[in-house]
């Protein structure tokens, strides 16, 4: 790893039983859509993995899951029906929940990293390579921004089916010292520094927020290796 360039509720219900993220108890797509119940319910869990996400934009999601809708042999407009249902069972689901219900550890961390002045994105880019190199664009001028960390798309699906998820990290050059400095350093001097930034964010500002949300961070303090967090959730409002 590189980087050298750098609803609200009205309700008071309780957090639910099952997960955030998991169906309410006895949804299913309508029938008027006539599908065997195997297709049935295969093509709900497809499509609920995208409500979940966020991702309310039917044309993208026909996209996406082309091939796998074919498997299925489910019409672009039975496919439509049936994400709009779920979306409206998603929205319905979420209305009765509060901010205090929603409001993950991870987000809580994201949020705390930010106000310390580490760029903290979820579900960011669709994977690594993109996410480093538009992460520095994230920036505004609140505060220095010193470094960040994020976790992309494909991180976001293994994390909602295994509850863990790999954190990509590194620090923004321009705000530990002058582009005159840096360019005055070898390439070998330019590797040692930042790894000596990067180790000194993740061990003194990073790691410790995630642990003071309860959150299991691993890292072996390798900066090719990313931090693994396990038991955690990710929640998005749609």
């Amino acid at each position: 790893m590189r980087g050298r360039s750098p609803q609200q509720a009205t309700s008071t219900a309780p957090a639910p039983a099952g997960g955030l993220n998991d169906q309410p108890p006895g949804l299913v797509l309508p029938s008027s859509l006539r599908l065997p119940a195997d297709v049935e319910e295969a093509l709900r869990e497809l499509l609920w993995q995208d409500v979940v996400l966020g991702r309310t934009e039917v044309e993208d999601l026909l996209e996406v899951r082309e091939d796998e809708l074919d498997e299925l042999d489910v019409t672009p407009e039975q496919t439509t029906e049936a994400f709009r249902h779920l979306v409206r069972a998603r929205r319905e689901q979420q209305a009765a929940w509060t901010d205090d219900v929603t409001r993950t550890p991870l987000r809580a961390a994201f949020d705390d990293l930010e106000t310390a002045g580490v760029l903290a994105r979820p579900d960011f880019t669709c994977c690594a390579s993109c996410a480093s190199d538009e992460i520095g664009a994230e920036r505004d001028d609140s505060r220095r921004w010193r470094g960040y960390v994020y976790f992309h798309q494909q991180d976001t699906e293994t994390l909602l089916e295994t509850r863990q998820t790999y954190v990509g990290y590194g620090v923004f050059l321009s705000a530990h010292l002058p582009r005159d400095a840096w360019e005055a350093l070898d390439s070998a001097q330019q590797d040692a520094t930042y790894a000596e930034l990067v180790t000194t964010l993740v061990r003194d500002d990073v790691l410790p927020v995630l642990e003071r949300h309860g959150i299991r961070a691993s890292w072996d303090g390798d900066t090719g290796t990313r931090i693994l967090l396990e038991d955690v959730d990710h929640y998005v409002a749609v």
